[in-house]
């Protein structure tokens, strides 16, 4: 649902030296906005009046042309030689050759069943043909990316040149290798040099070693300069993101960039800048970021946005009311025990908290305007019975068969965005959602082994596949709830040895990076017949919109384009939606006889490969990427 201001919203006055945005408060207003039930039981928030100091300005970016038409679409897949149906219907171009992008050589086994009676076929490594692979050159695979993405009108590029790699590891063979498959050109786009970022800026393509394109990906908008615009400094941008984050947090100096949401219907008229918060120094247990969330650096350009929330007799009844930024205005709601579609600007619903969790319940809207702007608001019922009241400025973006879902960032639309998209693709397709946990209802005994006192045969071990979002670091990722701790690590996890997990998606940050422990993160341990484990290196992004359903849709086939690959899936969602520089990695087991699972397509979208038990595992093999 779009809505627009309120017709008496107060008229807004640009000053040089301060701005000042209020939010709409009276009572009237907000019962013209909300239904009679509503208007009756929510509260009014009231917000004080918030002012910022502006130190200086920066360019304003006009949108001349969003994504490429179909005639463009033609002509760039005609001199890549892919299929133009890679074209989407936001104009952003996607190709990726489902038979041949990141793939490992491999030779076809036997085939079997599978402890469902599902028909598999092993795949055994063919380790001399991986080491003989051969890659473009950098200098020939600059010139062809140049001559195929030329940079997009109005922006600056520097071109980045990255080989996905394939890393084995087999210690009791005293096998060991390390070899680039392809090689990549990612540009890194910025305005005036300052970075632009986020799924609407995106151009990226890949060479096998003769020079074919394996993936391409083009997302861009054409823009030009038209204004400036004041801005707040980086430290008063700062004291927004401890705002944002809460005081656990420690936050570095804020740096300029250009949002760039994703292409959508193309309502995005104007570009502007804001300011990427930069979290360091986390306390283990407090809610931080898949990344860094942004603060509009235009205040008078920005929405912002009062929320008030009542709780009573098991039903929460929520109303905001909004000023500022550029109408119409989206808007989404999130709650941390129930799934809502609501998209107006009142909600009520009933409250389905899990049995066993915590009595608070975490309420948070998102409000977006026609430029893509984002503030988001929220408020915690603890009690039964209570209100609260609370305004939002900045927050958006960041910088997070059977399946089941589990997220613990429910205060954020993106990291909601993931899980509903995910979802939504996995029962469009008829495959079942067994469990869907978000916020305090997401619990680490989900993920922990039963034998040591988990409950993960329950759920996570009774699932082919399963999304997590959320925070992390190098060998672990975590939960708001204590049942029976705030994160899970991996001497805590054998995934598989219930017989069903087979692919565990963590979109978290560098839960896969290599440590002193063990390589990515010291997971090895957790593999029992997992199939694959899929993560990041680095940090990740939430965006918006969601990369769940990304991924979901790159397990199913188009008309032009079969089924891809597990692996291949997440690589390709990252490539799609991450921002340059994200590393993404994939992880398998190499078995007796060196089959591996890096193959494996979802149920019924090609081969399968057999599970291979931490009793027969010899090995490793991962692939990592670069975005």
């Amino acid at each position: 649902m779009i809505v627009t201001p309120h017709p008496h919203r107060r008229t807004r006055r640009r000053r040089r030296a301060s701005v000042g945005l209020a939010v709409l408060a009276v009572a009237s207003t907000m019962l013209a906005l909300g239904g009679p039930d509503v208007a009756q039981a929510a509260p009014v928030p009231t917000p004080p009046m918030r002012g910022f100091e502006l130190s200086g300005e920066a360019p304003v970016y006009e949108v001349l042309r969003t994504g490429l038409s179909p005639e463009e679409a033609k002509d760039l897949a005609d001199r890549a030689g892919v299929s133009a149906g890679a074209l989407r219907k936001d104009g952003s171009f996607s190709f990726v050759d489902a038979r041949r992008a990141g793939l490992v050589p491999t030779r076809a086994g036997v085939k079997a069943r599978d402890e469902h009676g599902r028909t598999v076929q092993a795949r055994t490594l063919d380790l001399a043909a991986l080491r003989a692979t051969k890659v473009l050159d950098a200098e020939r695979a600059l010139g062809r990316a140049a001559d195929l993405l030329p940079t997009p009108e109005g922006f600056e590029a520097r071109p980045v040149v990255s080989h996905t790699r394939v890393q084995v590891s087999v210690p009791r063979r005293r096998i060991r290798a390390d070899v680039a498959v392809d090689t990549a050109v990612s540009y890194r786009l910025n305005l005036d040099g300052v970075p632009v970022v986020g799924p609407g800026a995106k151009s990226r393509i890949t060479f096998d070693g003769d020079g074919r394109v394996l993936s391409l990906v083009d997302t861009h908008r054409a823009v030009q300069k038209v204004d400036t615009v004041g801005i707040i400094g980086p430290e008063t941008a700062q004291r927004e993101c401890a705002r944002m984050y809460g005081e656990r947090v420690d936050q570095g100096l804020p740096r300029l960039v250009y949002p760039a949401p994703a292409l959508g219907d193309g309502s995005v008229r104007q570009l502007l800048p804001a300011y990427a918060c930069q979290p360091a120094g986390v306390a283990r247990d407090a809610v931080s970021a898949v990344s860094g969330l942004l603060v509009p650096a235009s205040p008078d350009r920005a929405p912002q946005v009062a929320l008030g929330a009542e709780r009573a007799d098991g039903q929460v009844r929520a109303r905001i009311a909004v000023d500022g930024g550029t109408a119409p205005y989206s808007i989404a709601w999130s709650s941390s025990s129930t799934p809502l579609a609501t998209a107006g600007d009142t909600v009520s619903y009933a409250v389905r908290a899990r049995r066993g969790s915590s009595g608070s319940e975490t309420l948070s809207v998102q409000v977006t305007d026609a430029n893509g702007v984002v503030s988001a608001a929220s408020v915690v019922l603890a009690e039964a019975s209570s209100s609260a009241e609370a305004t939002g400025f900045g927050g958006g973006g960041g910088s997070f068969a059977e399946v089941g879902i589990e997220q613990t960032v429910d205060e954020w639309q993106c990291a909601q965005d993931s899980a509903i998209g995910f979802k939504a693709v996995m029962q469009g397709r008829g495959h079942s959602v067994n469990f869907d946990w978000r916020g305090a209802s997401a619990w680490e005994q989900d993920f922990h082994e039963r034998s040591t006192g988990g409950h993960d045969d329950q759920w996570v071990d009774s699932v082919d596949a399963q999304w997590y979002t959320g925070h992390g670091s190098p060998g672990s990722f975590t939960f708001k709830s204590s049942k029976p701790d705030g994160s899970i690590v991996p001497s805590e996890a054998r995934w598989g040895d219930d017989d069903d997990l087979e692919w565990m998606q963590l979109e978290s940050c560098q839960v896969l990076k290599d440590t002193a422990g063990g390589s990515f993160g010291g997971w090895a341990q957790s593999f029992d017949r997992l199939h694959l484990l899929n993560g990041f290196v680095t940090n990740a992004q939430c965006v918006g919109g969601g990369t769940g359903g990304r991924f979901a849709e790159y397990l199913f086939p188009t008309f032009w384009r079969p089924a891809l690959p597990v692996s291949s899936a997440w690589a390709q969602m990252a490539q799609d939606l991450e921002p340059s520089g994200t590393i993404y990695r994939t992880v398998s087991p190499i078995g007796a006889g060196f089959t591996t699972n890096l193959s494996d397509r979802f149920w019924g979208q090609g081969a399968t490969t057999p599970d291979i038990a931490a009793s027969q595992r010899i090995g490793f093999i991962w692939i990592t990427g670069t975005v």
